[in-house]
C-alpha cells in the first residue's frame, strides 16, 4: 500500500468512526478537545495529509486503540473509550508492585460499583460521567 493509500484509508477510517461516534462536534465537546481539533479533524476527512504520527496523536486524543485508523488491531478486541484509556494508564506504569496495586486498587471498584449496581461483569456498561481527562 502507498502512503497516499494509507492516508486516504486513515481519512475514510476516521469519518466512518465519527459517523459512528455522533460527528466531529459530538465527540470533540465529549472529550473537551475544543473547536481547533473539531477544525483540524474536518481538514483531515476532507483531504489534509494524514501520517503516521498524525494518526497516532488523532487516535489518543480520540481515545482509540493505537493502529486502529490503519486497520490495524493488536489485540484483535473493540475497547471502550474509557476501558482504553485505563489500559494506556496501566501501561504507563513500569514497576511490577505499583501496576500490581493500581491493578488491584481499580478491579475492587470496578466490582463494588457493579455490586451497587445490581450488574455482572458480562452485563452492558453502564455510561460513565462525562469527565474531562485527557489520555497521556
Amino acid at each position: 500500500m502507498t502512503e497516499d493509500q494509507l492516508q486516504e484509508l486513515r481519512r475514510k477510517r476516521l469519518a466512518g468512526w465519527l459517523k459512528s461516534n455522533g460527528g466531529a462536534r459530538h465527540v470533540c465537546e465529549k472529550y473537551d478537545l475544543g473547536r481547533k481539533v473539531e477544525s483540524h479533524i474536518s481538514q483531515i476527512v476532507n483531504g489534509y495529509s494524514f501520517g503516521a504520527r498524525a494518526a497516532r496523536n488523532m487516535e489518543a486524543k480520540l481515545r482509540m486503540e493505537d493502529g486502529h485508523l490503519d486497520g490495524q488491531s493488536k489485540q484483535g478486541l473493540s475497547l471502550s473509550a474509557d476501558a482504553l484509556m485505563l489500559a494506556r494508564w496501566f501501561d504507563r506504569l513500569t514497576d511490577g508492585k505499583d501496576r500490581s496495586e493500581a491493578y488491584f486498587t481499580a478491579t475492587e471498584a470496578i466490582v463494588r460499583a457493579l455490586d451497587k449496581h445490581d450488574l455482572q461483569p458480562t452485563d452492558k456498561p453502564m455510561p460513565l460521567a462525562n469527565h474531562k481527562t485527557q489520555p497521556v
